[in-house]
């Protein structure tokens, strides 16, 4: 999970997930199977009429989390020499993350996933800046977006700009949920009306320590389990690991309104703090190589429910170690919205 750690309490949420999420075949989510535990792959929407743009890099997405940090200048002055060593660091001044109701969707076929109950969700996602991965983006004033988050979550905050030990300079690092990303779920497939789907949360029992090791789930696999289960959840990703090798067979949403599209200044809720600097369009998801797949046994998913050599895309409850309860979700299923999004 990239991350090199000899005990499991090093382990992140995002980490956790990966490691759950790596142990169940994917699915588009055209084949969802309801009443099922199952993992399923679909483009993100927004399920209200509402936009929704992360507050760094103005991205149409479902989900954002933002970290701020600023740095300044520690002084320390040697007592026999008097001497000034001045060295930098950087310290938090905000972490955030926002979330929103959301379809997974694959052509047709789309889920509901209840997004703005965030403590139903675990989320593994990836660390984006100015829209490439893997790079950090500093600047000495904030974009509207931050700008207006500080004031909201940190009003007693001096404010910006240079003071004695802070250089002036700041970074943010933001992981989203974009707008037609493929996005990963794992959760409990209902369908509350013949026409809607959604993904409930998972309950600890779900599976048995007997299922587990019978597919060759290790002590890290069970422990994230348990611990990301402590509430019942669904878990998420965007890791490119999961959805790739079905991005060829889930089409691009080419017809959204143009709110999910672009940002809109009048539809973002800091629209009136300032323009933004960048304001961000987006580019239509390329393609990838590959192609839908199925999971042989002894790659992690061998043991029972096997057919054939193959796993079944879902686990009924009740079958090849899922628990049966009355209510199979141990938890709360969240309704769906009381009409289907029209696009």
């Amino acid at each position: 999970m990239g991350n090199l750690c000899c005990c499991f309490c090093c382990l992140s949420e995002g980490d956790q997930v990966g490691r759950v999420l790596d142990k169940f075949p994917a699915s588009p989510v055209r084949g969802a199977q309801p009443g099922t535990l199952q993992k399923v792959v679909g483009r993100a929407v927004l399920a209200g009429q509402n936009a929704y743009y992360s507050p760094a890099t103005n991205r149409p997405c479902v989900w954002f989390r933002v970290r701020v940090e600023e740095e300044f200048i520690e002084i320390n002055r040697d007592p026999e020499t008097g001497r000034e060593r001045r060295t930098h660091h950087w310290r938090q001044v905000l972490q955030t993350e926002r979330f929103v109701d959301f379809f997974l969707q694959d052509g047709p076929h789309k889920i509901f996933v209840q997004g703005s109950q965030r403590g139903t969700c675990r989320i593994q996602g990836t660390v984006t800046n100015s829209g490439r991965a893997g790079r950090t983006s500093f600047f000495t004033q904030p974009p509207p977006g931050i700008q207006l988050l500080i004031a909201q979550e940190c009003p007693r905050w001096r404010g910006w700009g240079y003071c004695e030990r802070h250089t002036g300079r700041f970074r943010y690092y933001e992981e989203t949920f974009d707008v037609n990303e493929l996005v990963v779920g794992l959760g409990v497939v209902q369908q509350p009306s013949p026409h809607q789907l959604v993904l409930c949360p998972i309950s600890d029992d779900a599976l048995t320590e007997e299922w587990m090791k019978a597919n060759g789930w290790d002590s890290w696999d069970e422990s994230s389990w348990h611990a990301l289960l402590k509430t019942p959840a669904v878990f998420l990703s965007d890791k490119k690991k999961f959805t790739e090798s079905l991005a060829p067979s889930i089409p691009i949403i080419n017809e959204l309104p143009a709110y999910m599209t672009t940002f809109v200044p009048a539809m973002s809720p800091w629209g009136s703090v300032g323009a933004p600097q960048q304001p961000y369009a987006q580019q239509p998801y390329a393609q990838q190589p590959g192609g839908p797949r199925s999971v042989p046994v002894g790659s992690g998913m061998g043991g029972g429910g096997v057919v054939g050599g193959i796993m079944p895309v879902g686990y009924p409850v009740g079958v090849a170690g899922v628990a049966n309860h009355p209510n199979p979700l141990g938890g709360y299923c969240p309704p769906p919205p009381t009409a289907p999004h029209n696009f």
